[in-house]
């Protein structure tokens, strides 16, 4: 910008492009790259003291003629000094949605929707393959409309997907893909370092975002932060504190979405109302597989189609809380985050609900119980009979009550298993499809009434008769040894066809495949099922 022969009208038209001043919070702003740049009033004097305009004064001499004579003025002063400059409210960021005069947005639209039209078909493309082999039947629809809502609202969806699979499975291909393609790097992130974006002192690279992927999640890092990360699911309002510049707030337009090779990567509560979960099925595929679908995407042919697909797409989805897919693999997760004590309620009720209505312990003899469930499970949790009480509290409809002989502890057991019904600490359904009609749900020993589930009833028949087919292929007689040893040990199982009409009567094809035995412990299946996988 060159001052030489300018006037300050000419000189404020070409500055106003990219420079403004803001009211709340006071500041100036300039655009660079179009990105804002927060400037302090004595920035701008030291950014632009050598910045002129040139001023014709006239003066009139004593014999009352007038002379014009060149000022050179510093133009920055009298600019901040200009009731007329431009101007705005506030600075916002408001994807897809139209703003006040007083306002500035930040967002400038999708960079898909500056493409040129298209007859082409995203239907018809090697990356609309790829996001079915990524979210599956059971997550595809739910992904699109997630996708298009992104698209054609800006909003964020208050749900945070999370693809697990193992390395090479191409879950950042796919992602990458809709955040830089379609919406554009300005609104996308795909960061490792999830301190940097939640919990940390300075997070600028969260602003006007609409989509971050937290990539290569591990348990030990979200666990520290998992209250931090659902509240930034959920808030309407993100505080951006960057780095020497007074904090500024926008609204949250973020959709968050988890990234891992990690079973176990994120905390899901058994209340959670913000995940949604899948585990990609292993696929192998070829070099030429992904040389192809790079080549496609690095071609940019189907930007325009895919952003076409979304923008005019009917999304189904009314909530996408209420109606995300509960998997298998959500189920999973959820179940590995039940509380201790939940579980150990659970225990307890399973153990008493056909022996008594209600429940009465010393409170010495609940708390030595609740030691030996630990030992019995394998929990390595530190506990005490003070930190056991207090974590009792959580459970109100286990009472601990004051008595002549001591404290104990009073449960109705009927209404504990409701309690744990509604906490969803406990169900008989949950996540489990019948395998066919002879089949039931859940398949019960006799000892102790611990329910398991059939489809691991039925992996433990897969492998059995797989162990059977390699015994006959072994040669060496350690090894036959071992494999014998081991079928020993699950033929040990029994199971109980469970039915609410006892005078039902057991279907034959089920009968054939059980195996007679009194007794069974949890752990000791659970010991099975690990030594079979």
């Amino acid at each position: 910008m060159t001052s030489k022969e300018i006037s300050y009208k000419e000189l404020k038209v070409t500055f106003e492009k990219t420079h403004f001043k803001v009211i709340n919070p006071v500041t100036y702003v300039q655009i660079v790259d179009e990105k804002i740049v927060m400037r302090s009033k004595h920035e701008m004097l030291t950014l632009y003291e050598n910045l002129f305009y040139t001023k014709i004064e006239t003066k009139s001499k004593k014999d009352g003629t007038e002379v014009s004579e060149k000022k050179h003025c510093m133009f920055v002063n009298d600019w901040m000094r200009d009731p007329c400059i431009r101007t705005y409210k506030e600075i916002v960021f408001e994807p897809c949605k139209e703003v006040s005069n007083d306002q500035y947005n930040q967002w400038n639209g999708w960079r898909a929707s500056k493409l040129k039209k298209t007859d082409l078909k995203f239907e018809n493309s090697l990356m609309f393959k790829h996001y079915q082999y990524l979210f599956g039947d059971e997550m595809f629809d739910y992904a699109m409309d997630y996708f298009a809502y992104i698209v054609q609202t800006g909003n964020k969806t208050d749900v945070s997907m999370s693809l697990q699979s193992k390395p090479g499975d191409g879950k950042d291909t796919g992602l990458n893909h809709f955040g830089i393609k379609i919406l554009g790097p300005e609104y996308y992130l795909n960061e490792d370092h999830i301190d940097m974006l939640i919990g940390g002192n300075f997070n600028e690279d969260i602003s006007h975002k609409c989509l971050i992927v937290l990539n290569e999640s591990k348990r030990a890092k979200t666990d520290e932060i998992i209250e931090a990360i659902k509240n930034a699911i959920t808030r309407d309002i993100n505080s951006i504190r960057i780095k020497k510049e007074k904090t500024r707030h926008e609204r949250n337009h973020i959709n968050w979405v988890v990234l891992t090779n990690n079973f176990d990567s994120i905390k899901i509560e058994h209340n959670d109302r913000r995940f949604t979960a899948r585990k990609i099925p292993s696929k192998k595929h070829s070099e030429e597989y992904f040389n192809n679908l790079h080549d496609e995407i690095n071609s940019g042919i189907y930007d325009r189609a895919f952003y076409d697909y979304l923008l005019n797409r009917k999304i189904k989805v009314k909530s996408f809380q209420k109606e995300r897919p509960i998997t298998s693999y959500y189920n999973d997760l959820q179940e590995r985050n039940i509380p201790i004590t939940a579980q150990f309620l659970v225990n307890v009720m399973q153990e008493e609900l056909d022996k008594t209505e209600e429940l009465k312990a010393s409170a010495t003899d609940f708390y030595n119980r609740y030691c030996l469930f630990l030992k019995q499970n394998g929990f390595e949790y530190k506990t005490n009979i003070t930190k056991f009480g207090l974590e009792m509290k959580q459970h109100e409809v286990v009472k601990k009550i004051n008595t002549k002989k001591g404290r104990s502890y009073r449960c109705n057991i009927k209404e504990l298993e409701n309690y744990l019904i509604s906490e969803k600490y406990y169900t008989l359904t949950d996540g489990v499809e019948e395998v066919n009609e002879s089949i039931p749900k859940y398949i019960k020993s006799d000892d102790k009434a611990q329910y398991v589930r059939a489809e691991d009833y039925m992996k433990l028949q897969e492998k059995i008769k797989e162990l059977q087919d390699e015994l006959y292929r072994l040669r060496e007689p350690e090894e036959v040894k071992l494999k014998k040893s081991k079928m020993v040990k699950v033929k040990k199982v029994t199971f109980e066809y469970d039915t609410d009409n006892d005078n039902e009567p057991i279907p034959e094809t089920f009968k054939t495949n059980i195996f007679k035995q009194q007794k069974i412990e949890k752990e000791e299946l659970n010991e099975i099922i690990d030594l079979l996988n």
